[in-house]
């Protein structure tokens, strides 16, 4: 099953930044976590909206108005609901960690977004400079939520259907945007527009899986390369 949650703007305009560095993208990843506190039940469907797939693939899919841009990342936590259906009125009755022990609360998420303000402002982005002390009145169980986001693997990728920005091979229309910065980013490109459900099968590992129509090895170049070396070593 899937949690849908339909997007006011400026909860759209908060979660379609501009995504270049570690902590715009945590800053995207909390913002998921606050506005699925609020999940009423999967109601009628309308873009731009996020999906949460938290059974199967673990991941989050934001989906903008028209479809041609959808960002996805892994989603490391597990929910539990009020009731096991969620097309009626329901609420999320507890969040907890994929894969480890612990129960984030909605203290937790708020908290977690202060220290990542700190973190953002500080200038050389070292988590262990940040200045808290006991007045903050920070939970223990928020610095765990922090350093948990902030240790995972992102699992960053995010689909553009890119008219204005085409170039023959280089910028494809269709294509995915791999990581988020560089210089990890890079580009593969699409034979054809895809919907949220065929970028779940990309990334779904039970599906089969996709190909690239890669570059085959040049075999003389190899045979030449074994000659040099043999020569080398005499």
């Amino acid at each position: 099953m899937y949690i849908y949650i339909n997007l006011e703007r400026y909860q759209f305009d908060e979660l379609f930044c501009d995504i270049h560095s570690r902590d715009t993208f945590l800053k995207v990843k909390l913002k998921v976590l606050e506005y699925l506190q609020m999940w009423t039940g999967n109601k009628t469907i309308v873009p731009p909206y996020v999906c949460i797939d938290f059974e199967n693939l673990h991941r989050a899919f934001l989906v903008n108005q028209d479809g041609h841009k959808i960002i996805s990342f892994a989603f490391d936590f597990t929910i539990k609901t009020v009731s096991p259906d969620y097309a009626k009125d329901n609420l999320i009755r507890s969040i907890h960690y994929y894969s480890t022990y612990g129960r984030i609360e909605p203290r937790n998420i708020s908290e977690a977004q202060v220290i990542l303000s700190e973190y953002s402002s500080s200038e050389n982005k070292t988590y262990n400079e940040l200045g808290f002390d006991d007045e903050d009145n920070i939970a223990p169980e928020s610095y765990r939520l922090f350093e948990f986001l902030l240790f995972r693997e992102d699992g960053y990728i995010r689909y553009d259907y890119d008219v204005q920005g085409y170039k023959p091979r280089l910028h494809p229309i269709n294509h995915f945007d791999v990581n988020y910065s560089e210089p990890s980013h890079y580009k593969i490109g699409l034979e054809h527009k895809i919907d949220v459900n065929g970028f779940m099968s990309v990334v779904d590992k039970k599906e089969p899986c996709a190909m690239l129509a890669t570059k085959p090895v040049n075999k003389s170049t190899k045979k030449q390369k074994k000659k040099n070396g043999r020569k080398k070593q005499k």
